[in-house]
């Protein structure tokens, strides 16, 4: 009976062993594929300028009655250049806030405009809107 329970034992032991292994490999295969998938600098600001675009397409149409929609929707756009500024280095984050701050103005114009100023705060937010999608672009180089 000694002699069955040793070579179990080394069964038991080297079983263990290459689960300890198996576990190990997988593990880093993991972290591998998550740190691939985090997005660049570069297809973050690219999804950014075409939200920017999309922003205007969409709203540069609204009329004077969707006026707090239209500043809402702005005010979506200079929030997420907020954001990107605060994560950006450098020239790149200098012109991301220079475009929020840009932006958040020309969006407080179109909250208090007059229906015979209802153009220009609109062209004045398309702007601004194209100051960022220039921002992205410097900060995707």
């Amino acid at each position: 009976m000694k002699n069955i329970r040793h070579p179990l034992l080394k069964i038991a032991g080297l079983g263990l062993l290459g689960t300890a292994f198996l576990f190990s490999a997988c593990s880093k295969t993991r972290d591998t594929s998550m740190s691939s998938t985090t997005p660049t600098t570069a297809e973050t600001a690219t999804a950014a300028m075409a939200s920017a675009n999309e922003t205007w397409n969409t709203i540069k149409t609204y009329s004077y009655q969707q006026k707090s929609d239209f500043a809402a929707k702005a005010n979506e756009v200079a929030a997420k250049l907020d954001h990107d500024a605060a994560t950006a280095k450098g020239a790149a984050s200098n012109r991301l806030a220079e475009a929020r701050d840009e932006l958040r103005t020309a969006a407080n114009d179109v909250a208090n405009a007059t229906a015979d100023t209802w153009e220009a705060s609109k062209d004045r937010v398309g702007r601004a809107l194209q100051k960022a999608d220039a921002a992205y672009q410097n900060a995707a180089e």
